[in-house]
């Protein structure tokens, strides 16, 4: 017994001796503390351009406690997803790999902490709505214009604390500036809670909407994968959340969707109840990794200078199809759209070095509560409506050069891939709708076209932007319905078979 009484002492005067010598973050009901080395006063830039991180308070809040570690680990979360995610597809390792990092400003003494400014805003939290966004930019780019050493880039992540009205939102100040404004600080915001599906679904519920958020920032317009994907994309969405769309305060109602973002993290759905989110599967694809690695935080030799592409043809062939008339049954179901294969060939020029060409088939969804399709919006090409637009990548690779600047690209796409995930049912028994299969030419050194600050889709004609019709049939089989879905680009554009 004696011998455990000194042994004891001993355990207690060590775990004494250990904290008396080290600064300690610590929650409030923590089980056991969090030692953390306080950074220093220095910190190297990782690369030529780093994200201009900041923290932004209104004027009539505080800032939360630890707010300088917490913010930190968040934003080296980020960058490691970004960094796997674009070596997933480069396939390097050591040095080579780590220039797909975005930069950072990393502190000398303990590198868990990055640069972070600290703006207390002149604005209460009640003027720090989503739609006083411009003059919150406004605000934070003054900062660093009365500072003009302190700025490394055009991008900015700018956390903001929780309040009520916060929000998580990009925006673009100009054509060559990005920012993500982040409203989801708290004290419990710490990226330790991301290994527990619980934690995360209380504390980093918004996580996945930043990530998204800092796409957007750089450029990255929203898409969306196929079926043929055993991963979600981060800057899409196969689902709508019905009757759970949002409203503004002054317009009408839409459906909106519920974005793949939400998976990165868990949610909790009622009382305690959460959907545990899948991570791993929540990933950039291919055409993004591609472009987003070219740009500036990425990419010391980028440029945002804006180039054109001429397309000088595009030929859209598909199966001779059948005509929507004679479809009276499901019986016809294998031989439309979902067994169909679409043959796409693009001819255009350009003096930029690409890095490929995206193709996306995007389905016109934009719906106006309660009973209105809103085409006019799909239209537009500065109305974000791409989240189910469902890409195929060609690298420069592959392209045939026809002489000079001349180049021809060429699309294979299993319909089968997109239709059945991303059909629009028929309020009665047959209903036609719109999609479009539109171009996005990516450079490889941070600029595309269309590029997304000035033209989200790029104008709304073809042949960059290329609409056909879905005829959308609903039939009762018994006490259920089955739908038959028939597109007309066999009439409208042409076939590559004979019927």
């Amino acid at each position: 017994m004696k011998k455990n009484v000194g042994y004891l002492l001993g355990v207690l005067l060590s775990v004494f001796v250990i904290s008396s010598c080290t600064d300690v973050y610590k929650e409030a009901d923590a089980e056991s503390e969090e030692v953390v080395v306080p950074p220093g006063e220095t910190y190297t830039a990782q690369r030529k351009y780093t994200l201009n991180v900041v923290y932004y308070v209104p004027a009539d809040m505080m800032e939360f406690d630890d707010w300088h570690y917490r913010l930190s680990g968040i934003t080296l979360h980020m960058q490691n997803y970004f960094y796997e995610n674009i070596n997933r597809y480069m396939h390097l390792s050591g040095e080579a790999a780590d220039k797909f990092k975005f930069g950072l400003e990393v502190n000398d003494v303990n590198p868990d902490f990055v640069k972070i400014h600290f703006i207390k805003s002149t604005r209460n939290c009640i003027d720090m709505q989503e739609k006083n966004l411009p003059e919150m930019a406004q605000e934070v780019l003054d900062y660093f214009n009365q500072r003009p050493e302190l700025k490394m880039s055009n991008h900015y992540l700018v956390y903001m604390p929780a309040y009520e009205g916060s929000f998580v939102k990009h925006y673009y100040p100009s054509a060559d500036q990005g920012m993500v404004f982040a409203g989801s600080d708290t004290d419990r915001f710490k990226i330790k809670y991301f290994d527990s599906p619980r934690a995360r679904a209380s504390f980093l519920y918004d996580l996945g909407y930043i990530l998204k958020a800092f796409c957007q920032a750089c450029f990255v317009p929203e898409s969306n994968s196929g079926l043929d994907s055993p991963f979600l994309s981060l800057m899409g969405s196969t689902e709508v959340q019905g009757a759970k769309s949002n409203t503004a305060a002054s317009g009408p109602t839409f459906m909106l969707p519920s974005y793949n973002c939400l998976k990165y993290t868990s949610r909790i759905i009622s009382g305690s109840s959460f959907v545990a989110g899948t991570p791993d599967k929540i990933r950039l694809m291919v055409w993004d990794a591609m472009y987003l690695k070219g740009t500036q935080l990425f990419n010391d030799d980028y440029s945002y200078d804006p180039f054109d592409v001429t397309i000088d043809e595009v030929q859209i062939l598909s199966k001779a199809g059948i005509d929507t008339a004679t479809v009276t049954s499901t019986s016809t179901l294998l031989s439309v759209m979902e067994a169909d294969t679409l043959h796409v060939r693009c001819s255009f020029s350009t003096m930029a070095e690409l890095s490929g060409v995206v193709l996306f088939d995007d389905p016109w969804r934009t719906y106006e509560y309660p009973q209105k399709w809103r085409v006019d919006l799909d239209e537009d090409e500065n109305y974000e409506s791409g989240w189910d637009a469902y890409g195929m990548y060609v690298s420069s690779t592959m392209f045939t050069n026809t002489g000079g600047n001349s180049y021809v690209v060429d699309f294979t796409i299993p319909m089968a891939n997109f239709s059945a995930c991303l059909g629009r049912n028929p309020r009665g028994a047959t209903e036609v709708f719109n999609r479009e299969l539109r171009f996005r030419f990516i450079g490889k050194n941070g600029m595309a076209y269309p590029h997304v600050a000035t033209s989200l889709k790029g104008a709304f004609e073809p042949p960059l932007r290329n609409v056909y019709e879905v005829t959308s049939k609903k039939f009762s089989v018994g006490v259920t319905n089955e739908f038959v879905y028939l597109h007309d680009i066999a009439t409208r554009y042409g076939t590559w078979e004979e019927r």
